[in-house]
């Protein structure tokens, strides 16, 4: 460098100042030198960060999807449990209730349950399109009154059928969700 020159450097920024004579002149030492810096993302940084992204994000949708499938399941559930109680309950309270459970006349078949409640009237329990029906009828058959006991009943049961007891099986369900009960119940004053 000869007399009058001075030479700065701006440190860390990749670029030289010269000075000769008063006149200001910058060089820029381009994309080989040592001190060159630019801000930014490669592309592999851009495309390894999309990468874990997706990959968190396909996660945190996944635990999402099960809880609400779990939660839909178990509203499922609980409906179709109460659908079986509420079933066997009101079955068991008429069969208490009533004087005897009809076996003659093939009124009382595996699927269907007849009981006298009196000398005029008879309830009869069957399966009807998924539907537990309770039916009041006469000595003859005649259709007095009729109302859904449950909903969501795939099977109805009925064994050891005599004149005082029942073995009473209910299967509900909904989507996936399944429940069976079982039990058996005796009519209370049965007298032969």
């Amino acid at each position: 460098m000869g007399m009058g020159t001075v030479m700065e450097m701006e440190m860390g920024t990749g670029m030289e100042m010269v000075t000769t004579n008063r006149k200001e002149t910058v060089i820029d030492a381009g994309p080989k030198s040592k001190n060159y810096k630019v801000s930014g993302f490669t592309l592999i940084e851009l495309t390894v960060a999309c990468a874990i992204i997706f990959l968190v994000t396909a996660a945190v949708y996944g635990l999402l999807y099960s809880g609400v499938a779990s939660y839909n399941f178990s509203g499922d559930q609980a409906e179709i449990q109460q659908n079986a109680r509420a079933a066997i309950y009101r079955m068991a309270v008429d069969i208490k209730n009533a004087q005897k459970i009809l076996t003659t006349s093939g009124k009382s078949t595996p699927s269907r349950l007849c009981l006298k409640i009196d000398d005029s009237r008879e309830v009869w329990f069957l399966l009807d399109d998924n539907r537990l029906m309770r039916q009041w009828r006469t000595e003859t058959g005649s259709l007095i009154k009729e109302e859904i006991v449950a909903d969501c009943v795939k099977d109805l049961q009925f064994a050891n059928i005599q004149n005082d007891f029942v073995t009473i099986t209910v299967s509900t369900g909904k989507g996936t969700a399944g429940y069976t009960v079982t039990t058996a119940v005796s009519v209370a004053g049965w007298e032969d």
